[in-house]
């Protein structure tokens, strides 16, 4: 997931309708954008018809996961009527109402991470991270708010929508090399072949095929050449390392060394790439082999 800094490139970032101060923040607001793809510059089109100064969302999650910084905190935006002035607005691309739409495995992670955040920003609690549908008549967006507030509680589990939203699946690995697709088949584009012993996220199966997530990337393998892993592999939030470890800016040892990671050192686990967690400390980003970390609970 990377941050692209938007804040001095939106409609109206220097002359905004309204400010306040960030204390006055007191909930997280959940959207979808209701189209099939774009971005700030993309909106913006149809928020200046509107004959509106400022934007509707402070962040935008990004089809690929990427966020957007559309808005500094103390702009207030239009995302929902008659609750601007105490709300943080976020925004997932796609129309997750029509024709089995659903967030992508990056984009959850991202909003998962993201609310995460800004809870702690604005000391939000959970109870106030609400979807648009519940403060407005709208359907946006489009999944369960209940189930999604249940999620922020865990590390890892599933978030429900009308169609079920997977954060993460059980944990496996292959027991033999295979090809890793594009879809249930073998007539299907191959993405590429995986090792033996790849990790990988099991998001659900059809016939004899699994969907799985590697990384960023989502495809099928055969279920005959799959396992499911033993102990348990960290997904996202904060954690620490069990040993000294490795600190590295790649995921795999042939990428250079950052520095060496002492026993017991905090970090926040944003990732994964196959057995490699890629990982924040202070303001440095990178990865550290999964077998020495694990999660704060």
């Amino acid at each position: 997931m990377n941050i692209i800094d938007r804040t001095r490139e939106s409609m109206g970032w220097n002359n905004p309708f309204q400010t306040r101060r960030t204390d006055q923040i007191r909930k997280i607001v959940i959207h979808h954008s209701a189209t099939a793809g774009g971005n700030m510059a993309a909106f913006e089109n149809a928020w200046r018809n509107k004959g509106w100064r400022n934007g509707g969302y402070h962040e935008i999650i990004l089809l690929s996961g990427d966020v957007e910084l559309c808005y500094v905190p103390t702009t207030v935006t239009n995302g929902a009527f008659g609750h601007n002035t105490n709300a943080y607005h976020i925004c997932v691309v796609g129309n997750f109402r029509t024709n089995g739409a659903q967030p992508s495995v990056v984009q959850i992670r991202s909003l998962m991470t993201r609310v995460r955040h800004n809870m702690k920003r604005f000391s939000v609690p959970v109870s106030k991270v609400k979807g648009h549908k519940e403060l407005n008549p709208t359907i946006c967006p489009g999944m369960k708010m209940a189930d999604f507030r249940n999620t922020l509680h865990q590390s890892q589990g599933v978030v429900n929508s009308d169609l079920t939203v997977r954060l993460t699946g059980s944990q496996g690995q292959t027991v033999l090399g295979v090809n890793f697709r594009r879809g249930a088949g073998t007539n299907h584009a191959r993405i590429r072949t995986l090792a033996k012993g790849t990790m990988f996220e099991t998001l659900g199966r059809s016939g004899l095929w699994t969907r799985v997530c590697i990384g960023n990337d989502e495809g099928w393998i055969s279920t005959r050449f799959t396992r499911r892993a033993a102990g348990r592999i960290l997904n996202q939030g904060e954690g620490q390392t069990t040993a000294r470890v490795n600190f590295r800016i790649g995921a795999g040892t042939n990428h250079a060394r950052i520095r060496t990671l002492p026993q017991g050192q905090m970090l926040q686990v944003l990732g994964r790439d196959g057995d490699w967690q890629r990982v924040r400390i202070g303001d440095r980003t990178g990865f550290v082999h999964q077998r020495y970390t694990r999660f704060n609970l």
